[in-house]
């Protein structure tokens, strides 16, 4: 008895320790979401084909939008899961937009296909505009869009305008994955997203991004004539046939790339 006694001493532990394996599977236990980020790799939603570019101590990805006037904006007012959206609309790219409140609104302008469906808004923050003419010229800039926008976005901070960079007093800075649209000499658009390799929803802060896109476009013989921030962080995505980096909270508008 005594023996029976002193091995069930040593074995409650372990029998502990399965017990606590076996409800990790189950369902029993669960992981906080920072948890996961920090230490999971490859994080939700991510799908990478392609080898990521260096960019300082950062990872990014590129797309060249072929023809601006294949451009479309999607209005994601139920915020449904973005793959989703943009296969069942046939998007062959696309990227997240501006930012929204708790709400889930738009925070400031959106313009799709001419018609308002947000308005301007006075921000500090939201200081820069990206939008298509109704002729598909690429503007990105401080000044609200004309009134015969395709689609417009607006976004910010600005962080090149007329190839230089612009200095950005941001308070709070925080690391965090980025999304960027990037003018080409007026005459092309690209999409960029910079992130952390080690996780993929951190990245740069964002006064840290002016002079990595300037990096960027050195690395790549770009002249960049204007770029804008858009969100960030577990609310950014961005897709083409190589790589798919998902969101981890809603995405409500959407630059869609179709054929």
């Amino acid at each position: 008895m005594r023996r029976f006694l002193t091995l069930m001493w040593f074995l409650w532990p372990l029998l502990l320790i399965a017990v606590a394996i076996f409800s990790v599977f189950r369902g029993g236990l669960s992981l906080k979401i920072g948890e996961i980020l920090k230490f999971s790799e490859p994080t939700p939603g991510v799908r990478r084909f392609a080898e990521a570019k260096r960019v300082g101590r950062y990872s990014y990805y590129a797309y060249l939008v072929p023809r601006p006037r294949d451009l479309y904006l999607l209005d994601n007012v139920k915020g449904e899961d973005v793959s989703g959206i943009l296969k069942k609309e046939g998007c062959e790219a696309g990227i997240n937009g501006g930012f929204y409140d708790e709400d889930f609104a738009p925070l400031g302008l959106i313009i799709k296909e001419g018609q308002v469906l947000s308005p301007q808004k006075r921000s500090l923050l939201l200081d820069g505009y990206f939008a298509l003419s109704d002729n598909n010229e690429v503007e990105i800039g401080p000044t609200t869009p004309l009134a015969n926008s395709r689609l417009a976005i607006q976004s910010g901070p600005l962080l090149l305008d007329q190839g230089g960079t612009l200095e950005l007093q941001i308070k709070d800075d925080k690391f965090s994955r980025r999304s960027v649209l990037a003018n080409l000499n007026g005459r092309a658009l690209f999409f960029v997203s910079i992130f952390d390799a080690q996780s993929v929803f951190s990245g740069p802060k964002l006064n840290e991004l002016p002079s990595l896109l300037l990096e960027i476009a050195r690395d790549n013989k770009w002249q960049i004539q204007s770029a804008l921030n858009l969100d960030g962080g577990s609310s950014s995505f961005f897709y083409n046939d190589n790589v798919v980096l998902g969101e981890y909270r809603a995405v409500r508008t959407i630059l869609c790339v179709k054929n």
